[in-house]
């Protein structure tokens, strides 16, 4: 509820003017986490915080001495994540900026994977809010790809202990687990689809998903972090980037060819729950992000796949199917529309279809759904009787999805 009131403060900071105050509760929190933290990022002991000025955020009146560690700094992060989603750029001074994505970093690798979560959220979100294009593509290049640049390796001090010599599996999995959440929330940026179309940037970030969905160790942490991120670089793949002078061939069409493997062995029976769930997730991200992608002859593989697992009957992966019906819903666009997407049309292998259905949810969608039609023409077989079926007795009873939880 705090963190709830800490979001709508910020919004009505930007409409009647409290840069100062807002500035003030951002730098507190920060503040209390370096200054005061009961353990540190790397899992070091530290002092007992004093209550931070403000909002209180935290398990109501519980006692400081009493609170997790790792719950306090995941709800301090979540907190200025919420705040500077919502706060205009000029509410946002230079400092708390600095502040945020410092903070962003350091706790990016923490060893708790609530805490690494919080942490990716400031980090986009302020790089959403306060920054640029140059400021995305230089953390991307720092921060997740370890890129080298004119001066050497760029890396940050957390990343350096967490990339040692003599790192463990542990370490290695927090390592991989903080990049590509990072590697997610930037992406999902207003910037994101100025990365996707930098050639080096994107190469980079598709080698590193690539890698992780076939992660030597199997971790399913890791994986799932993979398959979640391949949403937004897919939903931002053939957006129109805010540098009009970048060259790509890259397209939507050509990075789903890229990614359409690891998506289809992410939907075998074999694989792991949670892995499932994230792919659903991701897939459904991207189709948020930019309404049709998956309605090409390239993307029906995908789409066939994913209407075997929505219609499974199976007892013990209830929430598979759930998330996959969810993804359906949006990639037909059957409350009319992608919801928020780029607008972007790609006519290539196919031709991309983003068009807007008519009609909300509900039995009237149905018929009248361009992204059914679409897929009914494109599909082989007896494919499109059954998606026909599975969206009449399914999915149009579905009256509306809010299923965006902010940056996907």
């Amino acid at each position: 509820e705090a963190i709830r009131t800490a979001g709508k403060l910020a919004k009505w900071g930007g409409v009647y003017g409290m840069p100062g105050s807002l500035d003030g509760i951002v730098s507190e929190w920060l503040d209390t986490m370096a200054n005061h933290g009961n353990i540190a990022a790397d899992g070091a002991a530290a002092s007992s915080p004093a209550s931070p000025e403000g909002i209180v955020v935290g398990p109501g009146a519980a006692p400081w001495s009493s609170v997790d560690p790792y719950q306090t700094q995941s709800s301090h992060l979540t907190a200025v994540a919420e705040v500077i989603s919502h706060s205009r750029p000029e509410s946002v001074s230079d400092r708390v900026a600095r502040l945020c994505l410092d903070a962003s970093r350091e706790y990016l690798f923490s060893k708790d994977g609530s805490v690494r979560e919080a942490a990716a959220r400031v980090l986009g979100n302020t790089l959403n809010s306060v920054g640029d294009a140059d400021d995305a593509a230089n953390v991307m290049r720092e921060v997740v790809l370890n890129m080298t640049n004119d001066e050497g390796s760029v890396v940050t001090v957390s990343s350096k202990s967490v990339f040692g010599a003599n790192r463990d599996n542990e370490e290695s999995v927090i390592a991989k687990h903080g990049r590509l959440l990072a590697c997610n929330s930037i992406l999902s940026t207003q910037w994101g689809s100025d990365l996707v179309v930098t050639p080096d940037i994107c190469d980079a970030i598709i080698a590193f998903i690539h890698g992780c969905v076939k992660d030597r160790n199997n971790n399913t942490v890791v994986r799932s972090a993979a398959y979640h991120a391949v949403g937004p670089l897919l939903g931002k793949s053939g957006a129109i980037a805010t540098h009009t002078d970048t060259l790509s061939r890259r397209t939507s069409t050509s990075t789903l060819k890229e990614m359409r493997s690891d998506i289809l062995k992410g939907t075998r029976a074999s694989e792991h729950v949670d892995v499932q769930v994230a792919l659903a997730r991701g897939l459904t991200s991207a189709s948020r992000m930019h309404p049709g992608i998956f309605l090409c002859k390239g993307g029906m593989p995908v789409m066939d796949a994913a209407l075997m697992l929505a219609m499974s009957s199976s007892v013990k992966r209830p929430q598979v199917q759930k998330a996959f019906q969810i993804f359906l819903w949006v990639a037909l666009q059957m409350g009319g529309g992608g919801g928020g997407g780029n607008g972007s049309n790609d006519h290539e292998d196919g031709a991309m279809y983003a068009g807007t259905a008519s009609g909300g949810g509900g039995g009237s969608a149905t018929m009248s759904s361009p992204g059914l039609e679409r897929y009914i023409e494109l599909a082989e077989g007896e494919n499109g009787r059954i998606m026909m079926k599975f969206v009449t007795q399914t999915l149009a009873k579905i009256e509306d999805l809010d299923d965006q939880g902010g940056m996907c």
